[in-house]
């Protein structure tokens, strides 16, 4: 007769039979404070924070960018009056560069518009609740709002943007604003001519691409190739220290502009709600 061979996993299997055997037969008391239920129990409380962790990674990530009404365009005067005088044609461009949000990660921006019969750069700001807190521990015993902080851009000739219309939203652990500067001439591309030499100019869209060599046109030094956007703490505002944030990208000339469908966002009257903002240095 040949002798039964058991493996390790066989008596693995036999031990949780004998386990589920003694806690079906023993007393209440015995299965409250028993090896099993406490099994049990730790599978329950594990599953539940696996659950929570997966239940909370997709609320922020469901919930931390803004939705289509924080991004909507901005209806200024000066739009309206635009869309009344065009018909409902204006013309909106897009540009998507591949990065909106500083090396601290405290602001991101989102949605970037311009407007070209306005000369109007719009974008959605959105800062963490987490980033005012930071301001708070830098500012003890003083009152800071939810919302403390204001913007500026510049562009690559050191002009600086201080006046922009704005429309706050919350939601969740973010602060969000919309917001709308006038930047003229910010797609102008004009050329400068050799000085040494005549340089003539052909009715083209881009004459400095005609010639080369000694002939070749070259940029004038007031361009706008990129525009920089920062954060202030409302209270401490100087354009000669370093902002809050370190400076993002929000326009680009070497990226490609499309245009963006608006649709009916620029349809109707100004948009409510809207205030108007003129940052101004706080230590002058």
């Amino acid at each position: 007769m040949k002798k039964q061979q058991y493996d390790s996993e066989s008596w693995d299997e036999y031990g949780d039979y004998v386990e589920r055997e003694e806690f079906k037969n023993a007393s209440l008391a015995k299965k409250i404070f028993s090896w099993h239920s406490f099994k049990f129990v730790i599978k329950v409380i594990v599953h539940l924070i696996i659950i929570g962790i997966i239940g909370l990674l997709l609320f922020r990530l469901f919930t931390n960018a803004p939705t289509s009404a924080m991004n909507a365009l901005l209806k200024t005067e000066e739009d309206v009056n635009a869309y009344a005088e065009t018909g409902g044609n204006l013309t909106v461009l897009k540009q998507q560069l591949s990065y909106y949000n500083d090396s601290s990660g405290r602001f991101t921006l989102y949605e970037v518009r311009y407007i070209v019969e306005t000369e109007e750069l719009q974008f959605t700001i959105r800062y963490n609740n987490s980033t005012t807190e930071a301001l708070r521990k830098l500012h003890p015993g003083e009152t800071i709002s939810d919302t403390p902080f204001v913007f500026v851009l510049q562009d690559n000739n050191g002009n600086l943007y201080t006046s922009y219309n704005s429309v706050k939203f919350q939601r969740t652990l973010y602060q969000y604003e919309r917001v709308s500067f006038h930047v003229p001439n910010m797609l102008v591309s004009e050329l400068k001519a050799n000085d040494l030499l005549y340089y003539p100019k052909p009715d083209v869209d881009n004459n400095i691409y005609m010639y080369k060599g000694p002939l070749m046109g070259v940029e004038g030094d007031d361009l706008i190739t990129k525009i920089y956007f920062s954060a202030y703490y409302e209270k401490e505002v100087d354009f000669d220290a370093a902002p809050f944030t370190t400076g993002i990208v929000v326009y680009s000339s070497g990226t490609e502009m499309t245009v963006y469908n608006y649709k009916n966002e620029l349809k109707g009257n100004v948009t409510v709600n809207m205030n108007k903002t003129v940052v101004t240095e706080t230590n002058k």
